[in-house]
């Protein structure tokens, strides 16, 4: 990792990530493993009070160990980023998140997602708590009695001939 903070933006870290990376437990084999030709991450805020993230790669491809290794995922560009836009990490946060993928495809997911897709989505989540560690059972319950759901401001994917263009609310019930 190269990672720079500039002195007149102390609240602004930007590094590049050279691969490959891997997953494992202490003293085992890799579960997971990941390689990229570039990727490049910046991070604005402090630890305590972070603001965004944002995370892009070019020609990335994610394998899980095991039997036999499997591929996870590729894509030949992927880009990630999240913003608080109210709230606390502490208390409340609504958060944006932006997701954008070119020639991505996830076989281990589902035989669908095995065709190369393009996808491209502008999301706000509303109703956690905060980001403390839990389950995602007890994280889902605690958005759910807070009147939580992901509002989809734009959402489109495509694959091969298929073209599908989405917006709207959803909610946990």
């Amino acid at each position: 990792v190269t990672a720079a903070v500039q002195v007149y933006q102390p609240t602004l870290l930007i590094a590049e990530i050279d691969g490959p990376v891997s997953i494992a437990d202490l003293g085992h084999a890799p579960k997971m493993s990941a390689n990229w030709s570039l990727a490049q991450m910046s991070l604005r805020g402090t630890p305590r009070a972070p603001q965004r993230v944002s995370f892009a790669a070019d020609r990335m491809i994610v394998d899980r160990s095991g039997d036999k290794l499997e591929r996870v995922f590729t894509a030949g560009h992927a880009e990630l980023h999240g913003r608080i836009v109210s709230g606390t990490v502490a208390e409340n946060p609504v958060i944006d998140v932006a997701t954008n993928l070119v020639a991505a495809s996830a076989p281990a997911l589902h035989p669908l997602a095995t065709q190369p897709l393009d996808f491209d989505a502008d999301t706000r989540l509303v109703g956690l708590k905060n980001f403390a560690p839990k389950s995602w059972a007890e994280r889902f319950r605690e958005i759910q009695q807070a009147g939580g759901r992901v509002e989809v401001r734009s959402m489109r994917l495509k694959q091969g001939e298929l073209l599908a263009i989405a917006s709207g609310t959803l909610k946990l019930t």
